[in-house]
Formats: structure tokens, sequence, C-alpha cells
């Protein structure tokens, strides 16, 4: 089941900002990235997408993933678990 996130790429050459709908997602992703106020931005760079993820409370750098030509549904899938990832072991740091 696929579902939709709000996302901003940022556009060459100028980085103009465009916020749209991404429509192939993954239920799941989609539904965590709502649930945790996850921001998702996007750029493109040498053929494929820079994906980018911030939530509230992240007290560091956001997490970034490469699509490396993959479909859009794995590339945000990858993301989500960095995020989770990310999350978790910032609970066990001092």
């Amino acid at each position: 089941m696929s579902s939709s996130v709000e996302v901003t790429i940022y556009q060459r050459p100028d980085g103009r900002k465009l916020r749209t709908l991404i429509t192939n997602v993954r239920y799941e992703d989609a539904r965590y990235f709502r649930d945790h106020g996850v921001i998702i931005s996007m750029e493109e760079a040498d053929n494929e997408f820079i994906v980018y993820g911030d939530w509230p409370g992240n007290r560091h750098d956001e997490v970034i993933v490469l699509s490396g030509g993959r479909s859009c549904e794995d590339t945000l899938a990858e993301l989500r678990q960095t995020i989770e990832e990310y999350k978790r072991n910032e609970q066990v740091s001092p």
C-alpha cells in the first residue's frame, strides 16, 4: 500500500525550493514520518537524489541517504530506518 509525504525539493542551479507531495511512499514509512514530525527535503546531484531527514528535538545534523538509482519507496524506507537507528543510538549515548 502506498501513501504520500510532503517534501521540499531544492532545485538547481539557484536552490529554488519547491514544496510538493511524493506519492510513492510505503504506508508505514509515511505514517512514521508524520507521527514523528520528520521534515524531508531532497536535491538532485550527479543523477541521483540526496534525501535529508530532520525532526523536532534533533540536536545534530540531519540524516542523509542517497537514492543510488533505487525507487522512491526504497530510498524513503532507508531514510526511515536510518532515522530510527540514529534515534536508538542517541538514547544510549551519554
